[in-house]
């Protein structure tokens, strides 16, 4: 399915993610994340992902750089969890963990 989106242009591949236009993102969402499970497992590939302290003189400093390309769709995903969890401690943790990547893979 994804393949024939890139055809179109409407998604695109980048080191094993997939990025989709928002409007498309926004058709295809469920009405109730929660109870879907492409959004449940989206978040736990992510949050695990950002899970890892980031240590500049780590020796696996290198492999936190995946954030750098995938940004904006780890900004959506927070900002849906944050929306739709509100008392979550994970989702506001993981919030604090993308600041730290940000804070040391983007200026």
């Amino acid at each position: 399915m994804f393949d024939k989106f890139c055809v179109f242009s409407l998604t695109y591949q980048s080191k094993g993610f997939i990025t989709m236009l928002a409007p498309l993102r926004d058709r295809l969402r469920p009405k109730d994340p929660m109870s879907s499970l492409l959004p449940r497992t989206t978040k736990d590939c992510y949050f695990g992902r950002l899970s890892v302290v980031v240590n500049p003189n780590g020796p696996n400093f290198g492999e936190t750089r995946w954030i750098v390309s995938e940004d904006v769709n780890v900004e959506n995903l927070l900002g849906a969890f944050t929306t739709i969890d509100t008392n979550s401690h994970d989702v506001w943790g993981t919030c604090l963990y993308f600041i730290h990547h940000i804070y040391w893979h983007k200026s």
